[in-house]
């Protein structure tokens, strides 16, 4: 049921009625989309938006991760990430509907950044842009470089030291560095599958985690850390 949200009229039954039914809708729109039924999955997609945003007291065009629980309502943002990806892959079968593929692409971009799904929503996207893109190529490209190269997440260093640590922007760096060659970008790939695996077990298991991060990672985060500065002189 819904939340009362603190100083905001109940939800209207109708609101709460279309966000209970809102995975039927969504099972729908894939039903169709599979089938080539293009326009119904479109107009299934859009309902489930809809629900989901009316039920988050906001318009469709302002959904954010920022309107979720960050730890509740993961399966939801992962849901909705999947539900742009499918629509700028709709809309980029039509060359003239750029527009559309750009939005699509940045809500998915948007509800995937700095999630654990991040990793897995990225590698669809380099595999789509290898194996099935035909237009607006270079957008697909550009929300790829969004997901992996411009990305802050170093979860190993993030884990130990927090988001602002001098250590972390060396690692970022060294990314950059590393993203130029083949070898280096299997490094990267290697380690953004492993890395959420280990942190998730760390955080379920504190006390193991904590004695992992002090005689660990931290040693090998110094060691890696001195050898990048000694590299990038």
């Amino acid at each position: 049921m819904a939340q009362e949200k603190e100083g905001l009229a109940p939800l209207h039954k109708d609101v709460i009625r279309r966000f209970q039914n809102r995975l039927k809708v969504l099972r729908n729109a894939q039903s169709c989309s599979q089938a080539g039924k293009i326009a119904n999955a479109v107009e299934n997609y859009k309902r489930y938006l809809g629900a989901v945003a009316a039920f988050h007291r906001t318009k469709e065009s302002l959904l954010a991760p920022g309107v979720f629980d960050p730890q509740r309502d993961i399966p939801e943002m992962l849901l909705i990430s999947q539900v742009y990806w499918d629509l700028a892959k709709i809309y980029s079968c039509n060359p003239n509907m750029g527009d559309e593929v750009k939005r699509g692409l940045g809500k998915f971009t948007e509800f995937s950044m700095g999630k654990k799904f991040q990793y897995l929503n990225a590698e669809m996207l380099r595999k789509f842009i290898k194996k099935q893109c035909r237009n607006h190529k270079k957008l697909f490209e550009d929300a790829y470089t969004t997901m992996r190269v411009k990305s802050k997440k170093c979860y190993i260093a993030t884990y130990c030291y927090g988001a602002s640590h001098p250590n972390l922007d060396l690692l970022r760096n060294f990314k950059l560095e590393l993203e130029q060659t083949n070898r280096g970008i299997i490094l990267i790939e290697t380690y953004y599958r492993i890395s959420p695996h280990i942190v998730n077990y760390c955080e379920q298991h504190p006390r193991l985690g904590r004695l992992l991060s002090t005689y660990l990672f931290k040693p090998a985060i110094k060691i890696a850390s001195m050898f990048i500065r000694r590299r990038l002189r």
